[in-house]
């Protein structure tokens, strides 16, 4: 009984506490992701609208409903079952990107870095070519429910394969090895602890981003759930007093 309540008073601690201080001690990291991630999406969604034909050469076939036209919503016509088995395709594609994201990060964080590029890449063309062809609306209904905290988890992912690489390249007074096998630690638990909000991320599009609820719902739960992300990291995140004195 006493090791059942003391391994989950870990578990309650990691998830309200060790988590977000892990992803704020590596906010150079955080900032370093998002603007490899968010740069090539920007210069590829330009692209797109002005080139559509030649964007679409990078797209794969599944994200080219975006430039179809619908009549209303973006219900994709799907039993209850149906959802739920989109669900989970949508959980184990973002449980691989985000594991490429963070176990790359061992080739110096190049792989990483790659990517990210790419998966910014084809987001950019995405909302580009959505766009282009008139479907704003469709994007946001469609990307905005799941899209904000899905590209966070993304974005932390890729923090730790760049802070995995850089305790390659900078180990600073200790040997690589040590820096190395000190960083996985850390980068490990940032996985596991961002797991369960893929898991969240996956439900959403799977039950909110794809039955046509309309543009404003959906906004609104993409922006209080990314938001509720971010704003644990920094009020969980902080280095409690403890910390603060060792």
């Amino acid at each position: 009984m006493y090791d059942g309540g003391r391994r989950r008073h870990t578990l309650r601690r990691f998830f309200a506490a060790t988590y977000w201080r892990l992803l704020t001690e590596r906010s150079t990291m955080l900032m370093l992701a998002t603007l490899i991630l968010f740069g090539p999406a920007l210069l590829a969604a330009w692209w797109a609208i002005s080139e559509p034909e030649t964007a679409r050469s990078i797209v794969p076939g599944g994200f080219l409903w975006v430039t179809e036209a619908r009549p209303e919503g973006t219900d994709m016509g799907l039993s209850t079952a149906g959802l739920a088995g989109f669900s989970t395709f949508v959980f184990v594609n973002n449980i691989q990107v985000t594991l490429l994201a963070f176990a790359l990060g061992i080739f110096w964080g190049v792989g990483t870095g790659w990517v990210l590029f790419q998966n910014g890449l084809i987001l950019g063309a995405v909302v580009g070519l959505g766009i282009g062809a008139g479907n704003g609306r469709l994007l946001v209904e469609a990307l905005v429910g799941h899209g904000i905290l899905e590209l966070s988890c993304i974005v932390v992912a890729g923090a730790a394969g760049l802070s995995l690489g850089r305790s390659i390249l900078r180990p600073g007074r200790v040997t690589r090895r040590r820096s190395l096998m000190t960083e996985a630690r850390a980068s490990v638990q940032i996985v596991l602890g961002t797991a369960p909000w893929l898991v969240l991320a996956g439900l959403l599009e799977g039950f909110l981003s794809r039955v046509g609820l309309g543009p404003i719902p959906v906004t609104a739960v993409g922006i209080l759930v990314g938001g509720a992300f971010w704003g644990l990291m920094l009020w969980l995140g902080k280095p409690s007093l403890e910390d603060a004195l060792a």
